[in-house]
């Protein structure tokens, strides 16, 4: 439900609302066409709320109402995951705002170069729209988000705290100000904002993800019982919201919560619990089949944990056979297969094996690191296993995977420096 490509898409979309126009008066949207600016205005707030869907309907009908609209072409760049009709959409926007004010020139040149990793050619180029709209929650919402992308996480939060005082009806701002908060370890405070992003959320929105980020911080803070609670909240408030959802990648975060603090009975009732959801569900068929093969890994894991090494490894095999019979396609996933078979071995206490294993399996991956960092240790390679802790420690990207080993890594490093 949540892929990659679909989270960017999102991100990227609230980041440009940032830079778009609350009216005419603020920021100019050069159109002939008084339905046509509605529409966009329309599509604005629905990204200003991760609703794309509606968003991109709204867009088509500003461009169905004017064709010459420079902004909506970018914002339609914006919401697509195709690079190559996204280019084609920027090159349109840059055409047509040739008639176009010197402000949205100056904003679609800074998406540009923001598309292209140019962040510092973005963030002059937005100065430069603050000085002209220090009033503007779009423009000063945006440059935070800029500075979020750059890892200036206090500058971030700093421009975030005056979009919100700006405009205090959005998600995206408060959303963005708990992103930022959570990055450099203000906790409570990230707490605090996911949650007002959760009570803005409209009709038709999902406040899912901000409970995620409650629960994340509470993890950071220690505090297990509070993450889950955070989480069960967050699902029965999507499901007031949507009855007929089958949130069963709700049901997995909190099986692995759960299995990761020693709670492997319950990480297997609730993997269970989750995929329950889903052979009756309008999944597609490579769906169901996925979280099929998440069930069985999320078995095997808790099994191991278990110290049932028979029914983990039963649950392995099973997760190697759907990857051989998925042919090329499966092959993306065999990194998770690696990742499951070396904690199998750690839990069997073969580090040697396990560490086969871990190194072919996603190297980014926080959890893995603190996998791999404790089969080194298990070897006596001690300052290896110290460089992945710090890794953990220092690099503050990453979602539910950190929030779930940040402690550790961290007292680990204490008693390395303690020695």
């Amino acid at each position: 439900m949540f892929s990659k490509s679909s989270f960017r898409a999102a991100a990227l979309a609230m980041t440009l609302v940032a830079m778009a126009a609350c009216g005419p008066r603020d920021f100019p949207m050069t159109t002939r066409s008084d339905e046509a600016r509605s529409h966009f205005q329309e599509a604005l707030r629905y990204m200003d709320n991760y609703m794309n869907r509606q968003a991109g309907e709204s867009l088509q009908k500003a461009l169905a109402a004017d064709s010459s609209f420079a902004l909506a072409y970018l914002y339609r760049g914006v919401l697509t995951n195709n690079p190559e009709e996204r280019q084609k959409l920027f090159e349109r926007a840059r055409k047509e705002a040739a008639e176009a004010s010197m402000a949205e020139r100056t904003l679609i040149e800074a998406v540009i170069a923001w598309q292209s990793k140019d962040l510092d050619t973005a963030l002059k180029q937005l100065e430069t729209l603050r000085e002209t709209f220090p009033n503007d929650f779009r423009i000063t919402f945006t440059y935070g988000r800029v500075l979020f992308d750059k890892g200036e996480y206090p500058a971030a939060a700093q421009a975030f705290e005056q979009a919100v005082q700006l405009d205090s009806t959005t998600v995206a701002g408060f959303d963005w100000l708990a992103n930022a908060y959570i990055r450099f370890g203000e906790y409570e405070k990230a707490k605090t904002f996911y949650r007002k992003a959760a009570e803005v959320t409209p009709e038709g929105g999902n406040p899912v993800l901000r409970y995620y980020g409650i629960a994340f911080a509470e993890l950071y803070l220690g505090n297990v019982d509070a993450a889950l609670a955070a989480m069960e909240e967050g699902l029965q408030d999507y499901l007031q919201r949507n009855p007929e959802a089958r949130p069963v990648f709700v049901y997995n975060s909190m099986a692995r919560i759960n299995l990761e603090n020693g709670r492997p009975e319950k990480a297997l009732e609730l993997y269970e619990k989750g995929y329950s959801l889903v052979p009756n569900s309008n999944m597609s068929e490579m769906q169901k089949q996925l979280w099929l093969g998440r069930l069985h890994h999320g078995k095997a894991r808790s099994y191991a944990k278990m110290g049932d090494f028979r029914n983990a490894w039963k649950h392995a095999r099973i997760v190697k056979k759907m990857l051989d019979a998925g042919g090329e396609q499966a092959k993306r996933f065999m990194p998770a297969y690696h990742y499951l078979v070396g904690y199998i071995y750690l839990e069997q206490n073969k580090p040697q094996k396990a560490l086969e294993h871990l190194q072919q399996a996603d190297q980014n991956d926080h959890f893995i690191r603190m996998l791999t960092a404790r089969a080194y240790e298990m070897l006596g390679q001690a300052d290896k296993a110290r460089d992945l802790y710090a890794e953990i420690v220092n690099n503050p990207i990453g979602g539910l995977e950190r929030a779930l080993v940040y402690n550790q890594a961290r007292e680990k490093l204490a008693q390395y420096a303690a020695q």
